[in-house]
């Protein structure tokens, strides 16, 4: 579940800087960076942040380039749908 963002009210483009709370696992890393690629979008920086108490489950931090609305439910959607993604922000 994420919290919904008002798009209408962002002006384009934008960088979006966001975090993802997902299941920890190898290979986590070229999933979020292969989404943005498939979009054709500019994923200016990808790192790990803190991990759970019981290390099941991990942060991501990431800032990119969104040009347009477009884009920028695209790439919602795409990172959503990776599997073990639990959240959005």
């Amino acid at each position: 579940m994420s919290i919904p963002i008002f798009t209408e009210q962002l002006k384009f483009p934008i960088v979006w800087q966001t975090s993802i709370l997902a299941l920890a696992q190898t290979g986590r890393k070229e999933e979020i960076m292969l989404a943005f690629a498939s979009l054709q979008l500019e994923l200016k920086s990808i790192s790990r942040g803190r991990k759970s108490k019981t290390a099941r489950l991990e942060a991501w931090h990431i800032k990119a380039v969104i040009p347009d609305r477009q884009s920028f439910e695209a790439i919602k959607k795409a990172l959503a749908d990776i599997p073990g993604i639990k959240v959005v922000l």
